[in-house]
């Protein structure tokens, strides 16, 4: 693992492989870390059970799905929030859902960006330049 990176919270493989691809075209991009539920994103966070040998090196962005298996997205955003060490992280929801009472609880909890999830590719790959972009603005990230 490099000191900047980005951590990936997604359960669905083939939007895992998209993003990978994305942000390696997108070039000079921060590596991507993937948690495949909430729980082991928490986890992660937090230098836990399989991830308690890791460096203690925050992401520079998390990318949240709010449909996961054991913890769903906006739990796991809750206890970011709340936690004293990583209520600051940047996080930027990548999600199907358009249920007003999720975008709203997002926001309030602070999100980045509420964003639907990309579809294929190339909308990967716009959304991995675009975030290349905010990262590489010191000033764009909390």
């Amino acid at each position: 693992m490099t000191d900047r990176y980005i951590l990936l919270v997604e359960d669905d493989l083939e939007d895992v492989e998209f993003a990978r691809l994305a942000f390696q075209e997108a070039g000079n991009a921060p590596a991507l870390e993937v948690a495949r539920d909430g729980a082991d994103a928490l986890d992660f966070l937090l230098l836990r059970g399989p991830h308690a040998g890791r460096p203690p090196i925050p992401p520079v962005l998390v990318l949240l799905d709010l449909k996961l298996p054991k913890l769903g997205g906006l739990e796991l955003l809750r206890r970011i929030r709340e936690h004293p060490r990583l209520r600051s992280l940047a996080v930027i929801v990548l999600t199907s859902s358009q249920l007003e009472a999720e975008i709203a609880e997002a926001r309030r909890l602070g999100v980045l960006l509420y964003s639907r999830k990309p579809q294929g590719r190339e909308q990967f790959l716009e959304l991995a330049r675009h975030i290349h972009s905010l990262i590489s603005s010191e000033s764009a990230l909390p």
